[in-house]
């Protein structure tokens, strides 16, 4: 982040802030003379100026001498750090305008079929029906559209101030009542880059991942087999879900020296949806997701599910290519889909500061 300078008749100021999201917040150096104070502060807290002149007057009692003089000086830089900030915001905003024009121009390009499926109001539907009869998953579309919603809404854009919109998902049912089988069959027919499953990991693994490819993780729908996959994950995902980004510090080395300390970082947004037959998880991390209970079969359909079993029951069949075979019959479907679903995530990250995922209960009122 660029440095803001500021002087004025008594005290030269160097600011740099500590994000871009909270540009007040940051590390001043004040020069007056041959005297140079280096701080931390929060300009927009009067408490907080009032401690870095303390701490400026106990290093330097002569220079800073005029504690008046060194207070309207530090208010006048907290004005010009504010006006610093709308400047950047008003920049952002012109940069994402012309990104949606450019989504627009692209769109253009598109065939109509595939504009078709992102302007229909049924998209929703269609796509679920259509997943459901490739993989001929027997009802459960209300399960099917919740398991969508979660995985969709990862390619919403955080808002300005980093709140994610992404909803996620925890699915508890006994076992073999097809929780998996009925994730596969959503994720089947998404962009491969906006799915990442997996069946296992160590606590650092999002990490490495993340290193080794800083993309790895931006608007994706991680879908773990069971929630035993996330018991290692739990410090990662909590503020991953929450802001969309996770932090470790670490000590290591290259090999060629001695250790160093440096930070990991996975950048999101991600959402998860967990099929698992426990019924609780990590109190912190379950707070961050929506809970449903998947019911069983009651009444004839529990009598005649037996004929759907080899499809909608036992283990998932993972290691299988994402898309069934008996999907060539639709293959001109799926990748006008898949064309569909890459639009539409276009325009959720340039829109998404004017528009809010459902969350919650809201969630629960779209199926």
């Amino acid at each position: 982040m660029n440095e803001i300078i500021h002087k004025t008749e008594d005290f030269a100021f160097e600011f740099a802030p500590s994000s871009e999201k909270v540009i007040s917040k940051g590390v001043l150096t004040t020069i007056k003379g041959e005297t140079r104070v280096d701080a931390e502060v929060d300009l927009r807290k009067p408490q907080k100026q009032n401690e870095y002149i303390d701490y400026a007057r106990e290093l330097f009692p002569e220079a800073f001498a005029d504690e008046l003089g060194l207070k309207r000086a530090l208010n006048e830089l907290a004005g010009v750090v504010s006006d610093e900030a709308r400047i950047r915001e008003a920049k952002r905003l012109a940069d994402e305008d012309e990104g949606d024009a450019g989504a627009h121009e692209a769109d253009e390009d598109l065939d109509d079929d595939v504009l078709a499926l992102v302007r229909s109001e049924t998209i929703l539907e269609d796509y679920v029906e259509d997943m459901a009869r490739v993989h001929e998953v027997a009802g459960d579309r209300k399960y099917m559209k919740l398991i969508t919603l979660g995985a969709i809404s990862a390619q919403l854009a955080p808002l300005p101030t980093g709140t994610t919109l992404g909803t996620n998902v925890i699915l508890t049912a006994d076992s073999g009542r097809g929780k998996n089988f009925l994730c596969d069959a959503v994720a089947a027919g998404l962009p491969p880059e906006w799915v990442y499953a997996f069946e296992s990991a160590s606590a650092k693994a999002f990490y490495y991942k993340a290193t080794a490819n800083p993309e790895c993780f931006r608007h994706t729908w991680a879908y773990p087999n069971e929630a035993e996959a996330t018991d290692m994950l739990v410090e990662t995902l909590r503020p991953l879900l929450s802001g969309g980004k996770a932090t470790h510090d670490t000590v290591d080395s290259d090999g060629d020296g001695p250790n160093e300390a440096r930070s990991l970082t996975v950048e999101g947004p991600i959402t998860v949806v967990i099929p698992t037959i426990r019924n609780k998880l990590d109190g912190q991390l379950q707070t961050r997701m929506l809970v449903v209970d998947v019911a069983d079969y009651t009444g004839p359909r529990a009598r005649s599910h037996r004929g759907f079993q080899p499809h909608t029951m036992g283990k998932p069949r993972r290691g299988r290519s994402r898309l069934d075979p008996r999907e060539l019959a639709l293959g001109a479907e799926n990748t006008c889909g898949r064309a569909a679903c890459g639009t539409s995530g276009r325009r959720c990250r340039v829109q998404a500061y004017c528009q809010h995922s459902p969350r919650g209960a809201d969630l629960a009122q779209l199926l």
